[in-house]
């Protein structure tokens, strides 16, 4: 039997961790100033991080300013990198931003302008996954949209990382829930995300996330993509079998949203309440049977979920 050579190119598995990390879209800064944040829990299978709204010195949640600075990381979410990176090169190139604009006008096309939509919740989770949990985004849902009337039928996105003890191979498959019921909102994104888990062998109903990953996957480098398929490939011989897991968002309504300013203790209240989301969470996922998966939460409590939703269809121009 002719023995199979390995491409002088390919990316060990070590050499492809270390480059993954410089595909992390960095918002750390942007995050320590808007949001307090609390971890409940950081286990082997868990984490889960509560993240609350800072007010400003009027005393207001800062959900506008949530908004309007989600609303400009649009392109880093829709857009895939090659694409911008080609759109960077034409401006140092001409110093025209003519291809940079061209880019965000395509991304805010892609939102949907319904007025319960979850986008802002999945941008959101998006946000959060790159800066806190250091998992790049490969496959973003909204670049593979036929139609910005239309939610695209699947995940909120698919991210990477080479995480676990040891480290291997991992993806995450997302899923964001905005919902005015605080248990609502874990329960559904539990629902949403069990029947992708459980699909072992990618034959049923993540077949054609999984398919989208191995085509399209975007990490805007040749060594880093090609050496991914060959991971995902059974009929490879660096074939890694990946660990699937999930990285979910819970959005939810808060009644006497507190005043939370940088240098005030964390919230009780909002702790106690979010305690009772990490119970309900370890029964869904249970019941479910998905509970040996790992599972990364967000919660994010919101005074209005709906003002949340209305206020970035208006940010990205799509109501009046």
């Amino acid at each position: 039997m002719d023995k199979v050579i390995k491409a002088e190119s390919f990316l060990e598995f070590d050499e492809f961790a270390k480059k993954l990390v410089e595909k992390i879209r960095d918002q750390q800064i942007l995050l320590k100033n808007l949001f307090k944040t609390i971890v409940l829990a950081n286990s082997e299978n868990r984490s889960i991080h509560l993240h609350v709204l800072k007010s400003d010195n009027n005393s207001r949640p800062q959900v506008g300013l949530l908004v309007r600075e989600l609303s400009k990381t649009i392109l880093d979410y829709c857009i895939p990198r090659k694409q911008i990176i080609q759109a960077v090169n034409h401006f140092k190139a001409t110093q025209s931003t003519q291809r940079i604009v061209a880019l965000k006008n395509e991304a805010q096309k892609l939102f949907t302008d319904i007025s319960n939509s979850g986008e802002g919740g999945e941008l959101l989770l998006f946000v959060l996954t790159e800066s806190v949990l250091g998992y790049p985004q490969v496959l973003s849902k909204m670049a593979l949209k036929t139609s910005a009337k239309m939610h695209y039928h699947g995940l909120d996105g698919v991210y990477i990382s080479c995480s676990g003890n040891p480290g291997n191979l991992r993806l995450h498959f997302g899923e964001s829930k905005i919902h005015k019921n605080p248990i609502g909102s874990v329960r559904e994104a539990i629902c949403s995300i069990a029947t992708m888990l459980k699909d072992e062998g990618f034959i049923e109903s993540a077949r054609r996330d999984y398919y989208l990953l191995n085509s399209h996957a975007d990490l805007a480098n040749q060594d880093l993509e090609e050496a991914l398929k060959k991971f995902l490939d059974p009929l490879d011989e660096n074939f890694l079998a990946p660990e699937i897991c999930a990285v979910l968002l819970s959005g939810h309504e808060v009644k006497k949203y507190p005043v939370v300013m940088d240098k005030d203790e964390f919230p009780i209240e909002l702790i106690k309440k979010a305690k009772k989301l990490v119970k309900e969470l370890e029964i869904q996922t249970k019941d479910k049977g998905i509970n040996n998966f790992h599972i990364d939460q967000f919660l994010i409590p919101f005074p209005d979920v709906q003002v949340f939703r209305d206020l970035l269809l208006k940010e990205l121009g799509l109501t009046s």
